[in-house]
């Protein structure tokens, strides 16, 4: 899966042989309804923000949310963290 960075936006493609997915995380978090409709027009489907929470079926595309992880989180707070 390629990843690139480009000015602090990193852009994610991945191809599983049918159907490519372009994902972005929003720089510093920061979006506008205006950044949304950008990235629909120039094909993305998905970008993720920096608020807290885990993401949910039918949550918009993109305003997906996240879920922290630490590295000095051990492997257990990991497992809690992501089940």
């Amino acid at each position: 899966m390629p990843i690139i960075i480009k000015e602090n936006s990193v852009v994610i493609t991945i191809d599983d042989g049918n159907e490519s997915v372009y994902g972005l995380a929003y720089t510093f978090g920061e979006y506008t309804n205006l950044s949304i409709q950008l990235l629909k027009d120039a094909g993305f489907t998905m970008a993720f923000t920096t608020n807290y929470g885990n993401a949910k079926v039918g949550q918009d595309k993109y305003l997906i949310s996240r879920t922290y992880i630490y590295n000095e989180y051990g492997l257990e707070k990991f497992k809690r963290i992501v089940n």
